[in-house]
């Protein structure tokens, strides 16, 4: 794909503005309505027939979903796109900058800024996890900053698939439940991943020993070896929960909102707050025949 390619008749690419292979996330114009959009490929490699139909069509489903759940602390999704063999997902335009170059620029953060970072992400995943709807692939990257300071999850629904399976993200932020595919994605892992991404913004590492070896962080993960941290002081007793190596014994999205209502840094924090009503220019209905 390039700049200028039309995608189902519609969508219109621009700018390519990340790609964290084989993701790539683009800057796109909607030629029906005029409206600037983000479209993101989804690719399924290996698959092929039925397998490829089943992806599309759960993907498709959750946008469809997730396309109802207005909430300030998502980015909405607009549509399913199928073109060239390729399923598009299209949202609004994605908040700038990301909690990933934020953190590149400034470095570590106070644990009562990570308090209300993880307070917004938090009530995001539990809207999500209300409808059905699990993330798979929450990282720094996929979160959005508005000029009021608050977080914004998106990538919901672009979930790279595989022949496997649905592939779980970066290592650092995966749960050991997942870690090699052996259980289904749940609820439980996307507060893992919160929680991994909250004590790398503090601590400035991940909650894992060092390796730039991908299957030596797998192995790690798998074995829910976490090392404790030192700077998050009274987000410590919760992350260390969030990161439990048993599913069951993490908090929920929700209780996670929930408990840092409270903390220090969220309770004061005023109006820093996105509008919960979002009202588009035209009504985006999905593209025909995707989940055919």
């Amino acid at each position: 794909m390039a700049t200028g390619w039309l995608i189902s008749d519609r969508y219109r690419l621009i700018e390519q503005l990340t790609a964290r292979p084989p993701r790539v996330l683009w800057r796109a114009r909607d030629e029906w309505s005029g409206q600037l959009v983000t479209a993101a490929r989804v690719p399924m490699p290996g698959l092929a027939g039925s397998e490829a139909l089943a992806a599309r069509h759960r993907l498709t489903r959750e946008v469809q979903v997730m396309e109802g759940c207005w909430h300030r602390h998502t980015v909405w999704l607009l549509d399913a796109a199928l073109d060239a063999n390729n399923l598009w997902v299209i949202s609004e335009p994605a908040q700038a900058p990301t909690l990933a170059e934020a953190l590149a620029e400034h470095g570590p953060v106070a644990p009562e800024q990570a308090a209300r970072w993880g307070h917004d992400i938090a009530g995001g995943l539990a809207a999500a996890h209300e409808v059905g709807v699990l993330h798979r692939d929450l990282h720094s990257g996929v979160v959005g900053l508005t000029g009021d300071g608050a977080a914004v999850v998106g990538g919901f629904a672009t979930t790279v698939v595989t022949r496997q399976g649905v592939r779980a993200g970066i290592p650092v932020h995966v749960a050991p439940d997942t870690a090699f595919g052996t259980d289904e994605p749940s609820p439980a892992c996307d507060v893992f991943a919160l929680a991994a991404m909250l004590y790398s913004a503090v601590e400035g590492n991940g909650p894992f020993p060092d390796s730039a070896d991908r299957a030596t962080l797998l192995v790690v993960a798998a074995a829910g070896v976490v090392i404790v941290p030192r700077r998050t002081r009274h987000l410590t007793g919760l992350l260390m929960q969030m990161l439990h190596p048993d599913p069951a014994q993490r908090p929920t999205a929700a209780t996670v909102r929930d408990l840092l209502a409270d903390s220090p840094g969220v309770r004061d924090r005023g109006g820093l707050r996105r509008p919960v009503v979002r009202t588009p220019a035209v009504h985006y209905p999905h593209s025909a025949g995707i989940c055919a």
